[in-house]
């Protein structure tokens, strides 16, 4: 028989790796849902519209980056024809032949470690000046970046 209290203190002798397990499907859960939210408000056209307004500099050095992050999984590169060297041309036509389930599988299919390892390498960069901000109002944050980076803001 327990005695109260006595869960509060196991609680609290849980080891650490369970907590972040939380934290890391909420991570995982909110990044994929706003995408989506953000895929199903938007039209296609409107989306490839925004990427082909992007000056080639500038998508240059955003597919470089997002190559960077998923090149380490080549089956998914492969699935959804991207490779390392892409032209602007080439993405666009790759993105106007993909349907909103298609960029929604995308999204799925996106590794979860992925995903947490991203967001928490931003979560460590912006650590100082936002020490006292919850996760899910840091996560919003990381999206508004995410969509001001390919110019969708």
């Amino acid at each position: 028989m327990s005695t109260p209290g006595a869960c509060a203190a196991s609680e609290q002798q849980l080891p650490y790796p369970q907590k972040p397990d939380l934290q890391n499907a909420l991570i995982v859960s909110t990044v994929k849902t706003l995408a989506k939210a953000f895929i199903s408000t938007q039209e296609k056209d409107q989306l490839v519209e925004k990427v082909g307004a992007l000056d080639n500099q500038k998508f240059i050095r955003t597919y470089d980056r997002a190559y960077q992050t998923i090149r380490q999984y080549p089956r998914l590169m492969e699935q959804y024809g991207l490779k390392e060297h892409m032209r602007k041309e080439e993405f666009l036509q790759q993105l106007s032949s993909w349907d909103k389930n298609k960029m929604f599988s995308f999204i799925d299919a996106l590794p979860d470690e992925l995903i947490i390892a991203e967001t928490r390498r931003y979560l460590a960069r912006s650590e100082s000046s936002q020490r006292h901000t919850d996760y899910i109002s840091r996560i919003c944050q990381i999206w508004d970046d995410v969509l001001g980076r390919f110019g969708m803001k």
